[in-house]
């Protein structure tokens, strides 16, 4: 037997000896002449009242199992569902790796070719530009 059902008995023996404890002992009114009853009819009521409680503490464990799995299920759902979406994830921040890996290349590839045209902008032009009194600026580009 697993804990979990020994704490379900443990659970009804309490409910078992509260109610016992919370009945009030019914008064016999007896006459003389009326021979006396044996212990277990008199104690027959509380029987019936005991047995009263165990069927309703035997539903409310079973509508109880039943909220249980149901909450499990729902809660196998929500991990598969929240396992996907971690994958999904994943994958998306994998793909924009790769996107900002490829604008970081294509950002370097521009670059190296506007230094080599502002060098050959500066070696056409700029002997020209020079015998007029103005000076080449040159462009740095942050690598």
């Amino acid at each position: 037997m697993d804990l979990r059902h020994q704490e379900r008995l443990a659970g009804l023996r309490e409910l078992i000896v509260g109610a016992r404890r919370s009945t009030p002992e019914p008064e016999v009114s007896r006459d003389e002449n009326e021979p006396e009853q044996p212990e277990a009819a008199v104690e027959g009521t509380d029987w019936a009242e005991t047995l009263h409680l165990v069927h309703r503490a035997a539903s409310r464990l079973v509508s109880t199992d039943e909220r249980v799995r149901d909450l499990e299920a729902e809660l196998r759902e929500l991990s598969d569902s929240a396992a996907e979406e971690i994958q999904r994830l994943r994958a998306e921040v994998v793909e924009l790796q790769r996107q900002l890996d490829a604008a970081e290349n294509g950002r370097r590839h521009a670059e190296d070719w506007l230094r080599r045209l502002h060098t050959a902008v500066l070696e056409q032009f700029g002997a020209q530009l020079e015998p007029a009194g103005e000076t080449a600026t040159q462009v740095s580009v942050a690598s």
